[in-house]
């Protein structure tokens, strides 16, 4: 039994992107492979691309000291297609600690290392660590816009913090700086200079990001992950105003491009207990809850558990019969019990219960992803559908 496919144009988009403005952030997937070596000659990288905001960091250089760092990305030719997954790595010539800051196209910096899988930034002489480290369990994914990202490193002979707790807030894993990128660049060059004189260094990868070679088509747009900071900036997501910690809902598709007529599994992995609600936003505008459905009626996620959607064994599919187009995939984990759709489901006459409108039901769902609540993730992710 086929139920009829639920996809998402990119004129329906829009209101997927409404529903999901509260709830961006980067794919999380598992890495694989250890740390590879430095390529022998990785081609030569140009700041010309790069956008007026972001050169103020990109412009700040270490003046001569005997500490050395080294960083490098895991494509030789610093090129990633939308979707594809970055491995950073970083080596120093001396005991020392290091800071990599990534600066988005809009001029938004984050923080992503140390970050909340790894919390001890201390990088042995010699020692290659590997950014995300491969044993969290979690991946960088490129998302879009296509364009530069800048990534920089700084190392420093001293254990300080290059920034202090007020001048940043909680971005998922990691943290974003609440200045944008040339204000950040302006106090560093103050606080380098006074805290380690020439005791420091510094090094920059400029990554490029661009959206998949579809002769015809059109490629998905920003993701809601990155539509302000950029194609590798992590994204902030977790409950606006809570003060625990808030807990991680990864979304993915076991592809990023699907022809027509492709079944589509989603598999969603939630850090905490919680029930998860998904939502698709079809062609049309309407919203379907793609779990729980009528044959996963209990959406509980256990901490750890990946669940996959609809289930291997359903005798339901989840098809793509088009158009072509953007998919677009809503995933909302409530740990404190507390339902996201209450208008009572009814299976027996749906297998994916229909919500309503996106453009009606927008605000309402605005509001419970506002919500200032620990016990709330949330997560957003898309698909391109295309010609077989």
């Amino acid at each position: 039994m086929n139920v009829s496919p639920l996809t998402l144009t990119a004129c329906a988009l829009g209101a997927a992107l409404t529903l999901a403005s509260f709830a961006s952030r980067a794919d999380l997937a598992p890495p694989t492979g250890a740390p590879p070596a430095p390529p022998a000659a990785a081609p030569a990288t140009s700041d010309k691309d790069l956008t007026p905001v972001q050169r103020p960091m990109a412009d700040l250089a270490a003046p001569q000291s005997g500490l050395n760092v080294t960083a490098w990305v895991d494509h030789p030719d610093k090129t990633y297609v939308f979707g594809e997954r970055v491995v950073l790595n970083v080596k120093t010539d001396q005991d020392a600690y290091v800071t990599v800051l990534d600066v988005g196209t809009s001029g938004k910096v984050h923080i992503i290392f140390p970050n909340r899988y790894q919390r001890d930034n201390r990088v042995k002489a010699g020692q290659v660590v590997q950014i995300p480290d491969p044993r969290a369990g979690f991946a960088f994914q490129v998302q879009g816009p296509a364009g530069s990202e800048l990534i920089k490193v700084i190392a420093t002979q001293g254990q300080q913090p290059l920034f202090a707790d007020d001048s940043t807030e909680p971005a998922g894993p990691y943290k974003a700086l609440k200045a944008p990128a040339p204000a950040v660049a302006k106090d560093l060059v103050v606080t380098l200079r006074e805290r380690y004189g020439n005791q420091w260094a510094e090094h920059e990868e400029i990554i490029r990001v661009a959206p998949p070679a579809l002769s015809g088509q059109t490629p998905p747009p920003a993701r809601p992950a990155a539509a302000t900071t950029g194609g590798f900036a992590p994204s902030s997501v977790q409950p606006a105003g809570g003060q625990a910690e808030a807990f991680d809902l990864h979304l993915r598709t076991e592809r990023l491009v699907y022809p027509l007529g492709a079944k589509v599994r989603v598999m969603a992995t939630a850090e905490r207990d919680c029930r998860l609600t998904l939502l698709d936003v079809g062609t049309s505008g309407n919203v379907f809850v793609l779990f729980p459905n009528r044959y996963q009626q209990d959406n509980q996620l256990r901490a750890g558990e990946t669940v996959t959607i609809p289930a291997n064994e359903a005798p339901v599919d989840y098809q793509l019969g088009g158009p072509t187009g953007v998919e677009a995939l809503i995933g909302i984990c409530r740990s404190d019990g507390q339902p996201v759709y209450t208008g009572g489901y009814d299976f027996q006459q749906h297998v994916y219960q229909p919500w309503g409108n996106a453009k009606a039901i927008a605000k309402d769902l605005a509001v419970v992803l506002r919500e200032p609540s620990p016990a709330l993730a949330h997560t957003a992710t898309t698909f391109l559908v295309v010609e077989p």
